[in-house]
């Protein structure tokens, strides 16, 4: 029992040490990078793991006012026993002119040294006019209007586009909303992460918003249009004393409001967009429709070898826009010298700031076959510039390669065969030392031959099988201590148990957020641990089966709409969100490996 506590008390101070020992990180953020005049944006600064921190000190605003702040706010979460910390200071900020405005480097000092923060940069237009479906309204009380804005609406073919649908309300007593359809031809559309619910001043008042993302990118040149978007909302209105029932029983003193729910579809004014072909002049034979901006880095290893070993041709292209375009000019045949097998492609993709960055990691092998070659040839990638209007061609190499002739190819010579008689043994004349003549047995000699050799053959097995079986023995033993095997080996019956947990919450209204967190948390959970990915890290985009996505997408929509909806609207069916739950778990398990 002592020696228990001492073990305990060991690895509480282990993980205390390792808390104390946590870098501290600094960050800044803005909600948006790209608003109008009559928008505001949130300015957020974000301290971890440090244990004092003093307030920021703001960098030059060129263009902005801070409207209000600083906000504090501040979180501490032990995971796996690991304590983190972070405390974050917000602003909101309002532009007074329009145009590429920057927010300056700011400061904030913590633990005793100072950070600077680097510049945020923030596209300011003008004031757009106000929307049809913006005027307050008797049937809901108050304000209730879409917005659909986008980026840029002046862009090429093969440009991403950041694309938000926002509904702002006023005095609404809103109790629900779907997520909103939008009318497109012409564009590729993703969905970035879940919907945002907050607070902004926008044409001078502060509303309520529910903000959804998408990326477009537009595929043909031409005028195109996007929306209206559309989004089906549910709001409670109070009803009069003139419509209330004439019930005794109906709450004759009026001690309580009553409300009715109205079921309302938002519109959005459309978008237009001029989109253009990409410029015919300079542009590079390699080019396959990559737009945005990258950055490529490779490396040939190992630099030495012989003839017929193989190297290995590493190449990484990362950057911003569309990944899927962006296709390394690498050799599809054999090239003169060498054979080239077809290279591995691993891609990884996120969102960030409103811009969809990617990496892509090229592994490709290529045999040298002449002690002759000296180097193996370059790479190239092109795209086309957005910042820069015009197209670049990134190239690495050609890469340095020694070749050694290997012993293995010397041309043999071949022996010189002399006629024997039946029955003689064969004679050979030596012509090279490295042939020699061969032994015919027969008789008794040959059968006590064969049983030797088939004892010597037993003899030398036995010591290789031995080592096969206790190789096998520490491999399944050292994945049953990797920590990533057990993750994977306990994600399902981690989940089932989520699951479970929901099903005893299921029907309860004051347990609605509860239960809606307990089936996201067995989807999240499953795939982070099966993909041993970091939990918080998943999102519509880790999943590859185009309709496993769009599943995950709506399912995850629905549950967020749930959990913010309460008890109102129709997304709330516990029974059926507890049903699909469990259906697209089964379709994941099945599909991911």
């Amino acid at each position: 029992m002592k020696n228990t506590m001492k073990i305990k008390v060991f690895f509480l101070t282990m993980m205390l040490a390792l808390g104390a020992l946590a870098e501290v990180k600094v960050s800044a953020t803005c909600s948006r990078k790209a608003i109008s005049m009559d928008e505001s944006l949130r300015y957020t600064i974000t301290v971890e793991d440090a244990k004092n921190v003093s307030p920021p000190q703001l960098g030059e605003m060129d263009g902005f006012r801070v409207i209000m702040g600083p906000s504090q706010s501040s979180n501490i979460s032990i995971v796996n026993g690991v304590q983190s910390s972070s405390k974050e200071f917000s602003y909101e900020l309002q532009a007074t002119k329009t145009g590429k405005l920057t927010i300056g480097e700011a400061k904030i000092k913590a633990d005793g040294k100072t950070y600077n923060l680097p510049k945020i940069n923030i596209d300011v237009a003008e004031a757009r006019k106000s929307s049809a479906n913006s005027p307050a309204t008797t049937e809901t009380g108050g304000e209730l209007f879409l917005e659909l804005d986008a980026s840029t609406t002046n862009t090429f073919v093969g440009e991403q586009i950041f694309l938000t649908i926002t509904l702002y309300y006023k005095d609404v007593n809103l109790s629900g909303a779907n997520q909103p359809e939008l009318q497109f031809t012409g564009f590729n559309a993703q969905d970035i992460g879940n919907y945002q619910q907050d607070r902004q001043r926008y044409r001078g008042q502060i509303y309520n918003y529910i903000r959804f993302q998408k990326l477009i990118i537009p595929l043909k040149a031409g005028k195109l249009s996007i929306g209206p978007a559309s989004m089906r909302v549910s709001v409670n209105v109070p009803v009069s004393r003139r419509s209330r029932s004439r019930d005794p029983f109906d709450d004759p003193f009026s001690f309580f409001q009553n409300y009715r729910t109205v079921e309302k579809n938002v519109l959005s004014e459309p978008l237009v967009f001029n989109v253009k072909n990409l410029p015919s002049q300079n542009k590079p034979k390699d080019f396959k429709g990559a737009v945005g901006r990258f950055a490529l880095s490779a490396e040939v290893t190992p630099q030495k070898v012989k003839e017929g070993e193989p190297v290995t041709l590493k190449a990484t292209l990362t950057g911003i826009g569309n990944i899927d375009q962006a296709v390394l000019n690498l050799a599809s045949t054999n090239t003169a010298g060498f054979t080239v097998y077809d290279p591995v492609v691993d891609k990884k993709t996120s969102v960030a700031d409103g811009q969809l960055k990617g990496i892509k990691n090229y592994s490709q092998m290529w045999v040298p076959l002449s002690s002759e070659i000296t180097e193996l040839p370059a790479v190239s990638f092109s795209y086309f510039d957005t910042a820069k209007n015009d197209y670049q061609t990134l190239t690495a190499g050609p890469f340095p390669l020694t070749v050694e002739k290997s012993a293995q190819s010397q041309k043999v010579t071949v022996s010189e065969a002399i006629p024997i008689q039946r029955g003689a043994s064969p004679a050979i004349k030596i012509l090279n030392q490295d042939i020699f003549g061969i032994k015919l047995e027969s008789g008794d000699d040959a059968l006590d031959s064969i049983r030797n050799r088939k004892l010597l053959l037993a003899a030398a097995l036995i010591p290789p099988a031995f080592f096969i079986l206790c190789a096998l023995f520490a491999l399944k033993r050292s994945k049953e201590e990797d920590p990533s095997f057990k993750r994977k080996s306990q994600a399902y019956s981690k989940a089932e148990q989520n699951l479970k947990k929901a099903k005893k919450l299921k029907g309860k209204p004051e347990a609605i957020k509860d239960f809606c967190g307990c089936l996201s948390a067995a989807l999240n959970d499953y795939v982070a641990d099966t993909l041993d990915l970091p939990k918080g890290s998943i999102s519509a985009d880790t999943i590859e089966d185009a309709e496993l996505k769009k599943e995950w997408q709506d399912l995850m929509t629905r549950l967020e709409m749930a959990r913010f909806a309460g008890n109102y609207g129709p997304m709330c069916d516990n029974d059926q969100l507890l049903s699909d739950t469990s259906r697209l778990l089964k379709e994941l398990r099945r599909t991911l490996k």
